[in-house]
């Protein structure tokens, strides 16, 4: 068996027969360096600090020197770190008052001078073992990017935080960088640490009286001791000048307070619910800072009641199809429809999409329902098909984390061949959320494009666009989102319409209206040759068997 490197340890004796009496006793397990006084103890820690595991210090009485030796000690950064056991020869009494003395100076232990050899070998493993279990302890509970405490340390000593300060008001706040994973794909790690490094620091620098850690990859957490309350203004301001200097410009970040903790939850708990906080206002641009209620926390039972149904629903097909026509503007003739999911669970209750899209996006459930969805529509032109019927395109929707699905292509355009239905019959619709990352979907976008999908961009208008993704994506159709429909009578509403329509000409994309609910809006958007229209002025989103009797309704009509 291949024998350990034997730990370091420093001995200061100015007594040369102890010294040989220490030295015999622990040489059989020790690299052994001597020092006869502080001065030459000093130069040997300068040149061995790094390697040493343990001082062993004679002490005279009374103690003189040896007092001034440890207080530099302790006042070394790197000298701090090795553990200390004093020797000390003299009676009871002097012995107890002279430990009281050095406990304060940052000693680790203490042995009389009668040279037990078996009590001091005990007592120097104990302590070496002692410190390099505190030394791992350390390494493994801060974040080797930002040096603050990891997670699971912090949950460690706020408990502890809180107990020492039961009668104080204490809150929990939850700082999380908006939009980390597009950041991250547009700006790269390296960038991404220097972001995270900097917040780490602004952040240690302003946590004075309490607990910092980092949360994940893109958030920070802080326990902070404080019972005053947060002033709206002062805090608006810190969290912008943190901004102005930040490495990556635009970048933003969520803060979510929870106040007045409740100190008989786990810490965990609390941050879920500072964390929560934070999210209702990722998608704000108007403020960045959210305080939790109760009612968020009510919200969080139902969504999560929500993500543990699907499953089951999913099972039971109860997400039910519904298709929604689109008009050609000029001929009013149903040319299409888009492909809109409904939640009917089977005690006949019906569970609107505003209510489980949201939860399903969050936890990338989505990318199941979006394929359930497809396949069922694959289903629907099938029967089309066999029917002798003619088919009208049916667009379907394309999630974000469905859109970044590796295999998303070859599995769609397999379900589409399984079914025989042809690739023109189905367009898919790309929101602007998932078109901003338009560089890693391009390849999957052109192989479904190759294969005979149309590429629709859906909501344009709802909320950040890249414009850049109209020319770098193979979209053949726009989709105005009903916000902007909605002020189409207003002045500038009316001017903005026009622009993006005039933008989707010049790029040759056809262009859909979505919630054109009055014969107004509809008479601005014929005045703007738009192109095709879909809304409840022409009809809601209906069942299969309602729809095909709308097209069949409206082909009449045609003849």
């Amino acid at each position: 068996m291949m024998q350990t490197e034997k730990r370091k340890i420093l001995i200061m004796e100015k007594d040369r027969e102890n010294l040989n009496i220490l030295f015999s006793i622990l040489e059989n397990q020790y690299e052994i360096i001597t020092a006869e006084d502080e001065k030459a103890g000093l130069n040997l820690l300068e040149e061995y600090c790094e390697e040493l595991s343990l001082i062993l210090l004679s002490v005279s009485m009374p103690v003189s020197n040896e007092i001034e030796f440890l207080k530099k000690v302790q006042g070394d950064r790197l000298f701090s770190n090795i553990p200390i056991i004093t020797i000390t020869a003299g009676s009871e009494t002097d012995i107890k008052l002279t430990c009281l003395d050095l406990l304060d100076l940052g000693v680790a232990d203490h042995v009389r001078n009668t040279y037990d050899a078996e009590l001091i070998r005990k007592r120097i493993q104990n302590v070496i073992r002692l410190k390099e279990s505190s030394t791992t302890l350390k390494a493994v509970e801060r974040d080797g990017l930002t040096g603050l405490y990891t997670e699971q340390a912090f949950f460690h000593y706020a408990r502890q935080l809180m107990r020492f300060n039961s009668g104080k008001e204490m809150k929990l706040i939850v700082a999380k960088i908006k939009d980390f994973e597009l950041l991250n794909s547009i700006h790269g790690m390296k960038k991404m640490d220097e972001l995270v490094c900097y917040l780490a620091s602004a952040y240690d620098e302003r946590v004075k009286s309490g607990l910092l850690a980092k949360r994940g990859r893109d958030s920070f957490v802080s326990l902070v001791c404080d019972k005053n309350t947060l002033d709206h203004q002062e805090l608006v301001d810190t969290v912008n000048k943190i901004l102005e200097r930040a490495p990556i410009t635009g970048a933003k970040v969520k803060y979510g307070i929870y106040e007045n903790i409740d100190k008989n939850l786990s810490i965990a708990t609390m941050s879920d619910y500072a964390s929560m906080a934070a999210e209702t206002v990722m998608e704000n641009y108007d403020c960045d800072y959210a305080y939790y209620t109760k009612e968020m926390a009510q919200k969080r039972i139902y969504d999560q009641m929500i993500e543990n149904s699907f499953a089951d629903a999913l099972d039971h097909q109860e997400f039910v199809v519904y298709y929604q026509p689109q008009i050609d503007i000029v001929t009013e003739k149903v040319i299409g429809a888009e492909a809109l999911v409904r939640w009917k669970k089977s005690d006949g209750s019906m569970v609107y999409p505003g209510k489980f899209i949201p939860v399903y996006e969050k936890d990338g459930l989505i990318r199941k329902l979006d394929e359930y969805v497809f396949r069922k529509v694959c289903l629907m032109q099938k029967r089309m098909i066999e029917q002798s019927k003619k088919w009208v395109a049916i667009s379907v929707n394309l999630s974000r984390s469905s859109a970044l699905y590796e295999n998303v292509a070859e599995q769609y355009i397999k379900i589409a061949k399984e079914n025989k239905v042809p690739a023109a019959s189905i367009s898919l619709e790309i929101t602007e959320s998932a078109a901003v990352y338009s560089k890693r979907i391009k390849k999957k976008t052109e192989q479904l494009v190759k294969a005979g999908f149309a590429l629709h961009v859906d909501d344009f208008g709802s909320g950040y666009s890249s414009l850049a993704s109209l020319t770098e994506l193979s979209f053949s159709t726009l989709k105005i989102d009903k916000s902007l429909i909605d002020h189409i009578c207003e002045d500038r509403g009316k001017t903005l319409v026009e622009q993006v329509i005039m933008l989707s000409k010049v790029l040759n994309m056809k262009v859909i209206a979505e919630g054109v609910e009055t014969k107004e809006q509809l008479e601005e958007l014929r005045k703007m040759k738009c192109d095709e229209v879909q809304g409840f002025y022409y009809a809601q989103p209906m069942p299969e068997n309602e729809f095909v009797e709308y097209v069949e309704k409206n082909r009449q009509r045609q003849k």
